[in-house]
């Protein structure tokens, strides 16, 4: 991963962000024609969380909480729960 931020900057990862954000809401609004909102943002939050998984496992950062070498103290996990 560290090649792709180093090669390609910032802008071109935010730009890619945004254009998922944007798909989010486009196929949001239109999956949710004939679904309830509740269950197709409880689906979209399943599928997000699985990718985020998988994603922080290939890349190896989940092994480093796991065995306590992260730098993840009480107040860091403060500010990561109370979004949540």
């Amino acid at each position: 991963m560290e090649p792709l931020i180093a090669k390609y900057g910032w802008i071109l990862l935010g730009f890619i962000s945004a254009l998922g954000a944007a798909g989010v809401a486009i196929f949001g609004s239109i999956g949710l024609g004939k679904v309830n909102s509740t269950l197709a943002t409880t689906l979209r939050s399943i599928i997000m969380a699985t990718m985020l998984v998988v994603i922080t496992l290939l890349t190896g950062q989940l092994q480093t909480v796991w065995r306590g070498g992260s730098n993840l103290d009480n107040r860091a996990w403060l500010y990561i729960v109370l979004p949540g």
